[in-house]
């Protein structure tokens, strides 16, 4: 595959967007459908996080964590069939979002249970809830040429539920490891903003 086309390797349309992978491809159409999230609200969107935030609007909890989850999933496959050459298949984005979906949810029953987290030895997920009162931040990165470096933070609390999340996309390509640090530090940098945010209203509150 030449990387340094930017046109979408899946339509050969229009030029890939992080937008256009995960909403206006005619290849995700299928995988939302299959997932059940109405993701044509905020259609209009030009930005990401305009139309994450339009989803989330007309969304119960459970359909934004299948929303994002879903993102998270069709790009992680965008990034294997460009370095590793896979196949365009949306049934193995569907699978995955569940298989994600599945795993939170089983490491949540296991810690609600008394049980700890389920080990994937357990036949439990990868993720662990971070303890009572405490979020957990995660972060991932992808780099191409013609597109620059992604980032995306995900912050969710002990029971699995989304507090917020950020989308970033730099010009500039950088090595692998360079993007997870940067990824790694840009979820520090929004922590402390939150952070700083929340010491802000506190001390409001007390004065």
């Amino acid at each position: 595959m030449d990387l340094t086309d930017n046109s979408c390797p899946r339509c050969a349309n229009c030029v890939e967007t992080c937008l256009h992978v995960v909403r206006d491809c005619g290849w995700v159409e299928g995988i939302w459908e299959e997932l059940g999230v109405d993701v044509l609200q905020g259609s209009g969107c030009g930005e990401v996080r305009e139309w994450a935030e339009a989803v989330f609007r007309g969304s119960d909890m459970r359909e934004c964590g299948v929303f994002m989850t879903g993102c998270w999933a069709i790009w992680e496959k965008r990034n294997k069939v460009l370095f590793d050459e896979g196949e365009w298949r949306g049934d193995e984005v569907v699978r995955r979002t569940r298989e994600i979906l599945w795993e939170m949810e089983g490491a949540i029953e296991g810690r609600e249970k008394g049980g700890g987290r389920k080990t994937q030895e357990d036949g439990g997920g990868r993720w662990e809830r971070p303890g009572a009162g405490w979020c957990k931040i995660n972060v991932d990165a992808g780099v191409a040429e013609g597109m620059g470096t992604g980032i995306g933070v995900v912050c969710r609390d002990e029971l699995g539920s989304v507090h917020w999340g950020v989308a970033v996309q730099e010009e500039r390509v950088v090595s692998s490891d360079v993007a997870e640090a940067l990824a790694i530090l840009q979820g520090l940098k929004e922590a402390k903003l939150i952070w700083n945010s929340f010491c802000r209203a506190r001390e409001w509150r007390k004065g």
